[in-house]
């Protein structure tokens, strides 16, 4: 396990790129919240509110929140326990980091 923890750089760099994106969902479900926020206060118009806007907030955070971060977590370790950095890895990396950026 310990020769695990010592690998190669691109290895290394993937684990952080899983980690960058499980930390950034977060950070993102959390604007999501203020947002869910605001939109069950004064500081919006009751209309906004009505059209759906606290419904897709509510979904975009608990899916950032929840299955992304659980799931980039997951694969940072698992990236982590294999100590490889194929280029298919990279790829998953780059469409699960687009398809965040999508939501």
């Amino acid at each position: 396990m310990h020769n695990k923890l010592r690998q190669n750089r691109g290895s290394r760099r993937l684990v952080a790129g899983w980690w960058l994106l499980a930390f950034s969902a977060l950070a993102i479900s959390t604007l999501c919240a203020v947002l869910l926020v605001a939109a069950r206060s004064s500081l919006l118009d009751r209309s906004a509110a009505s059209n759906g806007l606290f419904r897709e907030a509510l979904v975009m955070h608990v899916n950032l929140a929840v299955v992304v971060w659980f799931l980039a977590c997951a694969a940072g370790l698992w990236s982590l326990l294999s100590g490889s950095a194929s280029r298919l890895r990279w790829m998953a990396l780059i469409l699960s980091a687009s398809g965040v950026m999508c939501m």
